[in-house]
């Protein structure tokens, strides 16, 4: 699972602008795609909704944007009504909410070994009309632009775990990595969201404290600490990590030891 940490240089990949604001999750101050920023929890799990999942296969939807009421738009958001390509065909209700997802094109920079299918949530919609085979859905929620050919997924709320008490200490022989940071970034830091390639398939149980560190030389050799991260989500097969504290830039490819 674990490689040693590498640099890379060069402008971010794959962050999408939504109007001229930007998503930027996990700063003080910051709201989601123009929208009012919400406080304590409420904030934290639609943080954590909107955070990028490392999956191994990609999901399963259950039906797709195929337009929105406005024809000439490529990208939708707050307040706009998206034509959904299934209706009561596939048994959609009016009130039903989904997440609205896509898949990202696959990124070698973490250095792993097997390939991983990354999951982008551009938020949540609405059922508001159902008709034979389409329907019409209105956007509740918005972390990134909305866009032709995005999948819905069945909605629930992720809950924030409270962090595992006492949080004991890291185990470097489980070594894992971290595999993308939010919006595709490859270095990130304090109050951010990653994704890692330890799940519950290795023990990781939610609000389980990780360190996150380098090795100064060889696989042997000493322990440079970067900073502490809490496991928010858990998957079979990765984890998502809220950073609690960085000390220095963190940069994908850099590992993680959960602690037991």
């Amino acid at each position: 699972m674990a490689t040693e940490h590498k640099h890379w240089s060069g402008r971010q990949a794959g962050l999408v602008a939504f109007g001229v604001v930007g998503l930027v999750l996990g700063a003080a101050s910051v709201g989601l795609a123009g929208q009012a920023e919400t406080p304590g929890k409420a904030f934290a799990a639609q943080q954590l909704a909107c955070a990028v999942q490392a999956v191994r296969v990609a999901p399963a939807p259950v039906a797709a944007i195929e337009a929105s009421t406005l024809p000439e738009r490529r990208t939708f958001g707050p307040g706009d009504t998206l034509v959904i390509d299934a209706g009561a065909n596939k048994n959609l209700e009016v009130g039903q909410e989904f997440f609205v997802r896509r898949v990202l094109l696959p990124m070698d920079r973490s250095g792993a070994k097997e390939q991983w299918v990354y999951v982008r949530t551009a938020g949540w919609v609405r059922i508001t009309e159902v008709h034979p085979t389409n329907a019409l859905a209105q956007v509740v929620f918005a972390c990134d632009a909305f866009e032709k050919g995005d999948l819905l997924q069945p909605f629930k709320l992720p809950v924030v775990p409270a962090p595992i008490d006492p949080p004991g200490a890291p185990d470097y022989s489980a070594t894992g990595q971290i595999l993308l940071g939010q919006d595709r970034r490859i270095t990130t830091g304090t109050n951010f969201l990653i994704a890692v390639d330890l799940g519950s398939d290795h023990g990781i149980k939610p609000g389980q404290r990780f360190t996150i560190y380098r090795r100064l030389s060889g696989a042997e050799g000493p322990v440079n600490v970067i900073a502490h991260a809490t496991a928010w989500l858990v998957l079979a097969e990765s984890s998502v990590l809220k950073v609690d504290d960085a000390l220095q830039a963190i940069f994908v490819g850099d590992l993680v030891a959960p602690h037991r």
